[in-house]
């Protein structure tokens, strides 16, 4: 696993050793283990995806307005993530989308 260091200043990043390719289906949920020792995930997509890690029921791509439920809502788009490993990283995406999660510890 890369060692990355969020205290460190740069402008790049070593190339994860544990990078995930994920293609998403229209409105199919995909699940992704997080990998031993890791505690950092970057995304990148080819499309709008919506992420919960450690999802309690399956995620949907929402539909309406909910502000009631924040905790428990998918999150659009995220850049970076602290992660825990063994937790689970489910995806879902409106249109067909391909998603990239490189890890570091």
């Amino acid at each position: 696993m890369t060692r990355f260091n969020v205290n460190d200043v740069t402008d790049a990043i070593s190339q994860s050793n544990t990078i995930f390719n994920v293609v998403l289906a229209p409105n199919v949920e995909a699940e992704v283990t997080i990998p031993e020792h890791a505690t950092y995930a970057i995304f990148t997509a080819t499309s709008d995806f919506w992420v919960k890690i450690n999802a309690i029921a399956a995620i949907t791509v929402p539909a309406a307005t909910d502000t009631t439920h924040t905790s428990s809502n998918p999150e659009l788009n995220p850049l970076v993530r602290m992660v825990t490993e063994g937790s689970i990283i489910s995806l879902i995406s409106p249109s067909a989308a391909s998603v990239s999660i490189a890890f570091y510890s």
